[in-house]
């Protein structure tokens, strides 16, 4: 399961997300495949790629196609909406 991290700067949320394959923490995932809905980093994406070769995971600019934590979201501010959505690292 991937676990992400999450800052707050005013009404502007950035949301990053660890590698799900790595077993060490702090290892920020720079692909999502959707196929497996999973999160790698760069060395866990070599992988990945040998072992599935049709799926096609998404990188950092595509990031707009990542999922977003929404129960994190939703706990960060519970009687708001969000206004502002920013995926900087």
């Amino acid at each position: 399961m991937a676990t992400s991290s999450q800052s707050t700067v005013g009404k502007v949320i950035a949301i990053d997300f660890y590698c799900s394959s790595c077993q060490k923490q702090g290892q920020w995932a720079e692909f999502y495949c959707k196929k497996c809905l999973k999160f790698y980093c760069v060395k866990c994406i070599i992988k990945h790629g040998k072992k599935f070769v049709k799926h096609v995971p998404y990188g950092i600019a595509e990031k707009d196609k990542w999922p977003v934590p929404r129960n994190e979201l939703q706990d960060l501010h519970e009687d708001k909406h969000i206004e502002k959505f920013c995926y900087i690292r």
